[in-house]
């Protein structure tokens, strides 16, 4: 079934010669007069503030009082997480959701406390998947369309060159781990290229577009059928692919032999050598440990989808691993949902249970501090206007070409959306914001981000939580059969831009 990505491209394709031809008959020079009344523009500014911004000696963020850096905290902390950093890689969502997997076992035992399962490994068997779902795409393209219009040309180049080949949804690393397993990083330890992940990414979409190129040619004459030559094809493109994956990020190991410590918190009365194979050792490990992988569920949070709200979709990538169903549920973080979402993940922490976010964590984020809060945020009072993006969520995924945004993991709360603190600078207990604590994955400097509701309301796109401490009513419709086959970001831009 041919999953429509296009529609990226041709919304692109159009929105830029809308934009062109309408300001071809209007256009504007940048004149010596049209620049003197930038200039002039600055008289809205205060000068002072500028030359402060200049030399780093003010930032819109503001440094409030209500938040110290050394005194934030959240009445409700989860523990057994480690520090990570994905380097230059977009792989935040396997670094988020690998921390599922290995905390329970860090917590298990003292001398496992910074112990983790290999990300390579999931990158690694997550890149050659793509690779085989976008020449399977490009072959039912081919088979549906017989004559090329430009438009189903425009169609063509984007399945020849796909852009989200590095990014992934939760959905995507539960049925890569299921079918493939799980071992010790220690096992497929990080490369140099794992953090650092563009060139070989680059090098793998080259050898997509080769070969897809000509496996197009070949069944678009082959009247619908798979044929031999198309196999070897296809064969020979995940042979080269399979090359470049090892050559820069090592081979994936078929067999792990437990460290002591991991045998002493898996097989507690052995004393012998275990060797496992991968699924193996996933199968033990949630033997042990009751990882509940299936029993977390994903909900999108885009309000502008009015006729999509509570309704299970099946995502871009269904089907890429195994046939597996990649659905989520679309709410509307307002009204009585956004405080029912809220608490459910209160809830579920206070269970000591995992969340995970998804989301734009680029606008008023104070890196010094590690806040994610609109409220501490000058920006509109020194320039005079808002720089920040105020586009609808659906408008800026457009734009940004953004998959789910940055994964992380929520690990803290407090107990309500307005709390009782005590105030550092005031040494008196106040009224203040509540927060959210998120563990990032961008090393030391941003390990842990503090996030309040106002940032979440507009920015926070996903969340990934077990199913029993979302409403009833929601928990129902996951239930429903038969799924409605509406792609996220081609279907969805296609009917709300």
């Amino acid at each position: 079934m041919l999953r429509r990505r296009e529609s990226f491209f041709k919304f692109s394709v159009y929105l830029f010669l809308l934009f062109l031809s309408s300001n071809q008959a209007h256009s504007m020079e940048l004149s010596k007069e049209v620049i003197n009344s930038l200039d002039e523009g600055l008289n809205n500014v205060n000068p002072y503030i500028l030359k402060a911004v200049q030399n780093g000696g003010m930032s819109p963020l503001i440094d409030s009082p209500k938040w110290i850096k050394k005194e934030l905290s959240v009445e409700h902390e989860l523990d057994g997480f480690i520090q990570t950093d994905q380097g230059h890689s977009l792989d935040c969502w396997i670094y988020s959701y690998e921390q599922l997997l290995s905390r329970p076992v860090r917590m298990s035992n003292e001398n496992l406390k910074e112990f983790s399962f290999s990300r390579v490994f999931i990158r690694f068997w997550d890149q050659l998947e793509r690779v085989n779902f976008t020449l399977d795409n490009i072959q039912e393209f081919a088979f549906a369309q017989k004559d090329l219009s430009s438009k189903r040309r425009d169609e063509l180049m984007v399945l020849l060159n796909p852009k989200e080949i590095d990014a992934g949804s939760f959905n995507t690393f539960r049925a890569i781990v299921k079918k493939y397993g799980i071992v010790p990083i220690d096992s497929m330890p990080e490369k140099k290229f794992s953090k650092k992940t563009s060139p070989v990414s680059t090098l793998i979409k080259n050898r997509v577009f080769f070969h897809g190129l000509k496996l197009y040619d070949l069944a678009k004459n082959s009247s619908g059928q798979v044929t031999d030559q198309m196999k070897e094809l296809k064969t020979t493109a995940l042979q080269e692919v399979y090359t470049l994956l090892v050559a820069y990020y090592g081979k994936p190991p078929e067999k792990v032999n437990l460290s002591k410590d991991l045998r002493g918190t898996l097989y507690p009365e052995s004393s012998e050598n275990i060797v496992l194979s991968p699924l193996e050792l996933l199968k033990k490990v949630d033997e042990v440990h009751q990882l509940e992988l299936d029993e977390y569920v994903n909900l999108m949070l885009f309000p502008e989808a009015k006729n999509l709200e509570h309704v299970r979709l099946l995502n871009e990538e269904q089907g890429m691993v195994n046939g597996e169903e990649l659905d989520f549920i679309n709410v509307h973080l307002n009204g009585h949902q956004r405080d029912e979402i809220y608490n459910s993940i209160r809830k579920a922490l206070k269970a000591s249970d995992v969340v995970f976010f998804a989301g734009n964590v680029f606008p008023h984020f104070d890196r010094e501090k590690g806040m994610l809060a609109p409220e501490n945020d000058l920006s509109e009072d020194l320039f005079s206007f808002s720089p920040l993006p105020e586009n609808s969520k659906v408008r800026s995924y457009f734009h940004q070409r953004v998959n789910y945004g940055h994964a992380m993991i929520f690990t803290g709360c407090d107990d309500g959306e307005v709390v009782k603190k005590f105030n550092p600078n005031t040494l008196k207990v106040e009224l203040t914001p509540g927060l959210f604590k998120l563990k990032n994955s961008w090393g030391e400097t941003s390990e842990n981000i503090y996030a309040t509701h106002a940032y979440l309301d507009k920015y926070m796109d996903n969340i990934v939580i077990k199913k029993k401490y979302i409403p009833e009513y929601i928990q129902n419709v996951f239930n429903e059969n038969n799924p409605k086959e509406y792609f996220w970001f081609s279907d969805y831009l296609k009917d709300n831009l």
